[in-house]
C-alpha cells in the first residue's frame, strides 16, 4: 500500500505488508513518487528498506519542484544498502521526491518501509555524495550486519559491548585458513580508519 511509506510505522511489517514497492524492471524510472504537503527546504532524508533478511538494495533519489526538472541528490546505484538509510545533500527547495530502486539481491522488486525528509542543521562532511562519519557506523543501530562469521549471537561483533564475553559467547570467529568475518554496513561511507578488539582468552 502506498500509505505505508509515510505512516511512521516501522515495527509491524513482514513479507506481505507494511511497505511500499515498485518493480525494478520495466518501470521506466518512475519508482516511488512522494509529493510533500508544501514546498520545503530540505537537506536530509531517512529511508528504511525492507530488512527481514540479508538482502541488499541499490537505488537513487531525485527531487523536483514541478515533476519536469529532476535533480539527483542521492546515488547509491553502485552499492548494496540495507535497513535504515541516512542521506545528506546540499539544501534544496523541494516539492516532489522520486525514489528509484535499481537492484535487489534477492528478486526484482524494490521495497521501502518508511521515508522521512528534513532540514538538518547538523554539519555532515560528504565526499562525492558519501557521508564521512565522525563516529562508529559498524553498529546494529546503524543497520550494520555480520554476514559471515561464527558466533552464538549473529551481531555480537556489532553491539558495542567489549566487556562481557567468555569462551562460550560474546565474540565472533572463523577457522584460520578457512572463511572470514564479513560485515556489511548499512550503506556506503567514506572511511579512513577502523578498529577492532582482539581479546586473548588463554590464561
Amino acid at each position: 500500500m502506498r500509505a505505508n511509506l509515510l505512516d511512521g510505522n516501522v515495527a509491524t511489517y513482514d513479507m506481505d505488508r507494511g511497505f511500499t514497492r515498485h518493480p525494478i524492471d520495466d518501470n521506466n524510472g518512475q519508482g516511488i513518487l512522494v509529493k510533500l504537503g508544501m514546498q520545503c527546504i530540505i537537506n536530509h532524508m531517512r529511508m528504511m528498506l525492507w530488512d527481514k533478511d540479508q538482502r541488499g538494495y541499490s537505488y537513487y533519489i531525485e527531487v523536483s519542484m514541478d515533476q519536469k526538472d529532476w535533480v539527483r541528490v542521492v546515488d547509491h546505484t553502485r552499492y548494496h544498502c540495507r535497513s535504515w538509510q541516512y542521506m545528506y545533500f546540499p539544501a534544496r527547495v523541494v516539492r516532489y521526491v522520486r525514489i528509484v530502486g535499481t537492484n535487489n539481491t534477492v528478486n526484482r522488486v524494490f521495497h521501502c518501509v518508511a521515508f522521512e525528509a528534513y532540514y538538518s542543521k547538523q554539519e555532515v562532511k560528504l565526499h562525492k555524495g558519501l557521508i564521512i562519519p565522525r563516529e562508529n557506523v559498524a553498529l546494529v543501530t546503524k543497520s550494520a550486519l555480520v554476514i559471515e562469521g561464527v558466533s552464538r549471537s549473529r551481531n555480537n561483533l556489532l553491539n558495542g559491548d567489549i566487556h562481557h564475553y567468555d569462551w562460550d559467547s560474546g565474540y565472533t570467529c572463523h577457522q584460520l585458513g578457512s572463511g572470514s568475518i564479513c560485515v556489511q554496513l548499512g550503506q556506503a561511507y567514506r572511511l579512513s580508519s577502523c578498529k577492532y578488539e582482539n581479546k586473548n582468552l588463554v590464561p
